[in-house]
């Protein structure tokens, strides 16, 4: 089997199967609390400034 026909059978089975099976064993997340990915993973908004006034 060539190598380049791996690869393109890889992602279906991981997406399916392993993703599946960690989700299961509570090792990979279903839903996440936050709406952002900022959220989730705790990094602060940064502060809202007035742009148009910085020189």
């Amino acid at each position: 089997m060539p190598i380049a026909s791996i690869f393109s059978v890889a992602p279906p089975y991981v997406s399916s199967n392993v993703v599946s099976e960690l989700q299961k064993r509570g090792l990979y997340h279903k839903e996440y609390a936050g709406n952002t990915l900022r959220e989730n993973i705790g990094v602060p908004v940064p502060p809202v400034r007035d742009w148009s006034s910085q020189e």
